[in-house]
């Protein structure tokens, strides 16, 4: 059998089969963490918080859930796709070494060169990342403790920074689109401060990340109609 043979009727076969079955094997895995938190420690989950949590994320994540699957593959491939159903940072992390890979092998994306460079690629990603976790699972407490107090005071001002550094670059893009929608934000926290979103059920909870998501997109298709999109984006 030639390369292209091999690829199609040995590999892939294998690399589908064994794709599904550590998928639906890590699946459940998933959520022992929650289980041993209420079964161990006797975690409670109150119904409201565990209502606006889940729609919440779908609301900020669910268009991701559909798109990047399908903006990866072409990248990716299937073998790499399988691996980032399991290790995550797809975009952030394995897109990259999946790209060098391919271009340190000299190979183009799309082909079955490709595809299997990338999954190498990947991962390799995903072992470096493991051992960094581990020495951080570690050695993480004596870090910390090494490190001065104002650091430690402004970590956890990562998460409000990094949204910051994102909605900085969606300024620059978009800055009418950008400015309506921190206005948009600023209205509904000064709604939610009030309490106005406790009237609906499960205490509300889910009503200013639903309105922001779905308000930006309405404000952005309005906007875009108007043509002040294109006139914004340099």
């Amino acid at each position: 059998m030639d390369r292209s043979d091999v690829y199609n009727h040995s590999y892939m076969p294998y690399i589908v089969k064994w794709g599904k079955i550590v998928c639906w094997v890590l699946l459940p895995l998933i959520y022992l963490p929650t289980i041993a938190l209420l079964v161990v420690y006797g975690a409670k989950m109150p119904l409201d918080a565990t209502v606006n949590g889940i729609i919440a994320i779908l609301s900020a994540s669910f268009a991701v859930y559909l798109s990047e699957p399908l903006s990866v593959f072409p990248i990716l491939g299937t073998p790499g796709l399988y691996l980032i159903c399991i290790s995550g940072n797809s975009k952030q992390i394995r897109v990259p070494a999946a790209l060098m890979a391919q271009d340190g092998a000299g190979v183009e994306q799309g082909t079955p060169e490709g595809g299997i460079m990338s999954s190498i690629g990947v991962a390799t990603s995903m072992f470096i990342s493991i051992l960094v976790m581990t020495v951080m699972i570690f050695m993480g407490k004596w870090i910390l403790s090494a490190l001065p107090d104002p650091v430690v005071a402004a970590l956890p001002m990562l998460l409000p920074a990094l949204f910051g550094a994102l909605l900085a670059q969606q300024l620059m893009n978009h800055p009418r689109l950008g400015a309506a929608a921190v206005a948009l934000a600023a209205a509904v926290r000064l709604a939610q401060i009030r309490g106005i979103f406790g009237i609906l059920p499960f205490g509300g909870g889910y009503a200013p990340m639903l309105i922001c998501v779905f308000g930006t997109i309405g404000l952005a298709r309005i906007m875009y109609k108007m043509g002040w999109l294109k006139e914004d984006r340099r």
